[in-house]
């Protein structure tokens, strides 16, 4: 029996989460069931009065193009290790795409714990679509600068400041998750307390930079990085580096996946877009059956068509790839559409 979460089974769920992700401390699995758990957010298999696999949707708007769109982002995936293998995480995980739908998700993302379970997400119609972009960072390109600006640790005072920059950069996206006022809290919180730091470089009171860091050996591997213009870019890992002494590795977007939950809303958005193209796609979707459709689009608009034949014949995750810009990852007949990375980072992953 598949339920939404409650006050009697929390305690199970976290109990699950500490045997399904033993990596995690105690210290980041009591952080994220304070800050980002919620029962209305979790589903539950449940057996007997025991919780058999579970997982968390947490909502997150997306930029696309000129309009925000709801989505959720699967987290906590996780099954008894005595239950594993029986199908009870796709069953799940089915259930959960409808729900998502129903609550008017566009749609859904995940970030793959190991590579295999990319496969595994395939099959639920989930498809690559995020790609972490990594840049060293050579120090000597980057001259010793005067103390002009003030380069500090965040406090918490600058939280509203920081954080609308922050939205700004990321609204700047053609292609991107969002993140709420709390949930940027969360993302700082998370990033002081488990071996990281949150910078911000202030020019005559304004924010003119702002980057993540996170310790890996040698190296600080620097996330949602952005400066106003080149000069602060520099200004900020020129100080960054005499700070830390280490090599400077940014992170641009991480390695995620992406799944249409609502084509027909998402093909309308998209051809709003790019009203000169003019196309029809035939969708399958073995999870969805709303989605089994064949589209025209033209000038900008999207219809029905009754008949099966179509340009494009697509799985929901090649078309949640081509929708989403990668049309690098479909080949060169796809070309004629444009190419995009979306963007994703701080999941608490």
């Amino acid at each position: 029996m598949i339920l939404n979460g409650s006050e009697e089974y929390k305690q199970d769920v976290i109990t699950l989460w500490k045997t399904a992700f033993p990596k995690d401390s105690e210290d980041f699995v009591q952080f994220y069931f304070e800050k980002k758990y919620s029962h209305e957010n979790t589903l539950l298999h449940v057996e007997d009065g025991k919780i058999l696999s579970s997982l968390q949707m947490l909502p997150y708007k997306m930029k696309y193009y000129k309009s925000f769109v709801n989505t959720s982002y699967i987290s906590g995936a996780a099954t008894s290790p005595q239950c594993r293998n029986q199908g009870l995480m796709h069953r799940l995980l089915t259930y959960a795409l409808q729900e998502m739908k129903k609550k008017g998700d566009i749609l859904t993302t995940l970030i793959p714990q190991e590579p295999w379970l990319i496969d595994y997400y395939k099959k639920l119609g989930y498809a690559p679509c995020f790609e972490q972009e990594l840049t060293a960072v050579n120090p000597e390109d980057y001259p010793s600068f005067p103390d002009r600006l003030r380069f500090k640790e965040y406090q918490i005072s600058d939280l509203k400041k920081v954080y609308f920059y922050h939205r700004k950069i990321l609204e700047n996206q053609n292609i991107g998750i969002q993140k709420s006022l709390h949930d940027f809290a969360v993302m700082v919180e998370e990033c002081q307390r488990f071996e990281g730091e949150f910078y911000v470089l202030i020019d005559r009171g304004s924010t003119a930079g702002i980057g993540f860091c996170f310790f890996a050996d040698d190296k600080i591997i620097l996330k949602d990085f952005a400066a106003k213009n080149e000069y602060y870019r520099q200004y900020f890992l020129s100080k960054l580096f005499q700070k830390s002494h280490r090599q400077i590795v940014i992170s641009h977007s991480t390695n995620g996946m992406a799944r249409i939950l609502d084509a027909h809303k998402l093909l309308q958005l998209f051809a709003q877009t790019y009203p000169h193209l003019d196309f029809s796609v035939k969708v399958n979707d073995e999870q969805i059956a709303d989605n089994n459709f064949t589209f025209a689009v033209a000038n900008g608009n999207i219809i029905s068509r009754l008949s099966n034949t179509a340009d494009f014949e697509l799985s929901i995750g090649e078309l949640t790839q081509l929708l989403l810009g990668r049309t690098d990852l479909l080949g060169e007949k796809y070309a004629l559409f444009p190419q995009q990375r979306p963007y994703m980072s701080l999941m608490l992953e």
